[in-house]
């Protein structure tokens, strides 16, 4: 029987006969809990050999990540050799997070890879405490999804609940809805929704967007196309619904709804 259990056991165990698992979408390995989740997490995050390039995960269930054991939650980060795909199945991933990072979200930093039909509600807080002196960050994203997608595509994703990222110190903190920084390589976010379920507040003390925070758009093929955004922004000093500072106009930004939900009618 596949699932959580399986996967957890290859995962945490390197079991032979379960190395050809996750080679494509209809092999992927199966997330069902939040146990499995964190086992995923830190091989990925530590390289570890048994995921390989170009392996598919698929959430089965909705997990709770709100307790207390998930505050300090190490976002999962994807590098380019990886090059991953996270389906969420169309399930719902509830945070609580406190962070101080430098790219902060379920995904952290995305130097290639794709996330789809995932759902993330909750509050996500990232480096909010200007007693951290020890913590001297090049720049700042925080994301409802990722904190920051450098090359890769996010597809019908949403995000609901709150985001916080403030630092005065540095003038390069992000925030946005799906993404807080994204660019550099080719990136594309579509069909994605932000506040379409619940009131949601994005706030941060440089850049603030209902879909991203700081958009690095220098590749013609960016897609930035079909989202949807209702948030109340705060604070920061370059905000927008769909973006909150766009450096380059390479790529297509299109079709995006946005709605303010304090303006007037």
């Amino acid at each position: 029987m596949r699932g959580g259990g399986r996967l957890a056991l290859a995962i945490e165990y390197g079991r032979a006969g379960y190395e050809t698992e996750g080679y494509d979408e209809a092999h992927a390995w199966e997330i069902s809990s939040a146990a499995t989740l964190v086992k995923v997490r830190d091989h990925v995050n530590e390289g570890n050999s048994i995921i390989k390039s170009g392996y598919f995960f698929k959430f089965t269930n909705d997990i709770d990540l709100t307790g207390t054991a998930y505050e300090n939650w190490e976002s999962i980060n994807i590098t380019t050799a990886q090059d991953l795909t996270f389906d969420g199945g169309n399930h719902t991933i509830k945070v609580r997070m406190i962070r101080r990072n430098t790219y902060a979200g379920l995904f952290g930093n995305i130097e290639k890879g794709t996330i789809k039909n995932l759902s993330v509600s909750g509050s996500i807080r990232n480096n909010t405490s200007t007693s951290l002196s020890d913590y001297i960050p090049t720049d700042l994203g925080t994301g409802g999804i990722a904190g920051r997608l450098r090359a890769g595509t996010i597809d019908n994703c949403t995000f609901d609940g709150s985001i916080i990222a403030h630092d005065d110190r540095w003038g390069n903190v992000a925030a946005g809805g799906i993404v807080g920084r994204a660019g550099d390589g080719v990136v594309k976010i579509t069909n994605c929704k932000v506040g379409a379920n619940s009131d949601t507040t994005i706030s941060a003390s440089h850049y603030a967007g209902g879909i991203i925070g700081y958009f690095y758009d220098k590749e013609n093929s960016n897609r930035i196309t079909g989202n949807y955004s209702r948030v109340t922004l705060e604070d920061a000093e370059h905000k927008g619904l769909t973006y909150g500072e766009r450096d380059g106009t390479s790529g297509t930004v299109s079709g995006n709804t946005e709605i303010d939900p304090n303006a007037s009618t």
